[in-house]
């Protein structure tokens, strides 16, 4: 996933850059069934994946409001889940599951972390948004470095 200079350089709130790590990152899965993917596979399936939840997370558009920043925050993590589940059922060389494993644990970690923001900015803290949203971008600094080292070119561009 090679974040560097790809989908997420766009000028986006810090909050949606890091839901489309996160769900970029959710590659780092494969359930029991289906074929086991090379990593060239993994790569071009995931990144197909990651370039249409990117597309409908640009589509949220930008809050202006803790409400808005609530329900927006909201529709991305449901986007990002549901990219997550997506690229769960790819397989990953058996040789890369650690990695994958832990890719998806930060995936898991940002999302959780994105609902905190929904949920903080529902309440009007704003403080408490702002924490939630620092703890994003420390996790996205995390998924940037593993995806870039793995090989991603959409997934977790950033």
């Amino acid at each position: 996933m090679s974040h560097r200079g790809s989908i997420f350089k766009r000028q986006r709130p810090p909050w949606v850059a890091a839901v489309l790590v996160a769900a970029a990152l959710s590659a780092c899965g494969g359930d029991e069934g289906g074929e086991r993917l090379t990593r060239e596979e993994l790569i071009a399936r995931a990144d197909a994946i990651c370039a249409e939840a990117s597309a409908e997370l640009d589509a949220l558009g930008e809050p202006e409001s803790g409400p808005e920043l609530a329900g927006l925050a909201d529709e991305a993590a449901a986007i990002a889940e549901s990219q997550l589940e997506r690229l769960r059922d790819l397989r990953p060389p058996v040789e890369d599951e650690g990695d994958y494993a832990a890719m998806l644990d930060l995936t898991e970690r940002q999302i959780e972390a994105t609902r905190g923001i929904a949920a903080a900015a529902a309440e009007g803290d704003a403080e408490a948004a702002q924490a939630r949203i620092a703890e994003v971008q420390e996790l996205d600094g995390e998924a940037d470095d593993l995806a870039s080292a793995y090989g991603f070119q959409v997934c977790g561009a950033g």
